[in-house]
């Protein structure tokens, strides 16, 4: 026989979403304000040249990386 780790009341599935949805929020504004208001701001503003416009890039390209990795272990985890 197979377990699965679902609830056996429906009211108790649907209240567990909600954690789930929080989290997923907050890895959104996450990668808002890393992307968003931090390296867009300055990349406008012209903060960033030569070296350090490299380093910044090459430091988002981790993140982002990073970022969709952690997305995607939180979610195959909550979701299955």
């Amino acid at each position: 026989e197979r377990r699965t780790m679902w609830a056996r009341r429906k009211w108790v599935r649907a209240v567990s979403v909600f954690p789930v949805l929080v989290i997923f929020g907050l890895f959104l504004f996450e990668w808002y304000v890393f992307n968003v208001v931090f390296t867009l701001t300055n990349l406008a503003g012209g903060a960033w040249q030569g070296n350090a416009l490299a380093f910044a890039l090459m430091r988002t390209a981790c993140f982002n990386a990073t970022w969709l990795l952690a997305l995607w272990s939180f979610l195959s985890c909550s979701l299955s």
